[in-house]
């Protein structure tokens, strides 16, 4: 896959495993932090947690709707149980090479420019 939004089995994929779990997991927000910076009256502008879903799709808005399924998985990530509904979609390669946050998201929709453009200027 070139974009995930799941998190690796640990025995598969130890390494990257590791790098989605300290690096590309939203949050907390909601319940568990109400005064996060995502918040905006009472509830996440980022939309976590998303929902489950058994394949990648795209709506009929153009925004793709990432395969998440419910692996009925859990791991505490700073004192909160977090599943692959908070994973931030990513590249596998480039988290784990360069060790870092790196949302990677398709874009399938003519107002993502917008949202590319802060990032090139």
């Amino acid at each position: 896959d070139i974009i995930c939004a799941e998190i690796p089995d640990e025995h598969e994929d130890p390494l990257a495993f590791e790098t989605v779990l300290r690096c590309m997991i939203h949050g907390p927000c909601g319940v568990a932090n109400p005064n996060a910076p995502c918040m905006v009256n009472g509830k996440c502008s980022k939309h976590y947690p998303k929902p489950f879903c058994n394949e990648t799709t795209i709506d009929e808005n153009r925004f793709v709707i990432y395969r998440r399924r419910d692996t009925k998985k859990t791991y505490k990530i700073n004192g909160i149980d977090v599943d692959n509904r908070w994973v931030i979609p990513y590249n596998r390669d480039l988290i784990v090479q360069h060790d870092a946050h790196i949302n990677v998201e398709r874009c399938a929709h003519s107002k993502l420019i917008k949202y590319l453009y802060k990032y090139i200027h």
